[in-house]
């Protein structure tokens, strides 16, 4: 995994977290007054989709955390040949 690769998802955790918070102190709200707030249904929506979102995004880059590694490329150990479509820098006919 690369800095750049884990420094993302931690701001994602942590934005994640924030939106955690947010919504539990909607919902307290609304638990202590049992009545919405001038447009709060529309943000808890907002809300929740992004949290959904991050949580996907979260998951896919665990997902791709588990899978194994790409097999390396197999190295050609061998001088070239005639037919060989690779391109090989110097003099073909001396070799030089």
């Amino acid at each position: 995994m690369s800095m750049e690769s884990s420094e993302y998802r931690q701001r994602l955790r942590e934005e994640q977290e924030q939106l955690k918070n947010l919504l539990a102190n909607e919902f307290k709200f609304f638990s202590a007054t049992n009545e919405f707030r001038d447009g709060m249904l529309p943000g808890i929506i907002s809300l929740m989709r992004r949290y959904d979102s991050i949580e996907r995004v979260l998951k896919r880059y665990q997902a791709d955390d588990a899978r194994p590694a790409a097999e390396p490329h197999m190295v050609i150990d061998r001088p070239p040949v005639e037919g060989d479509t690779l391109h090989f820098t110097g003099d073909p006919v001396t070799g030089d």
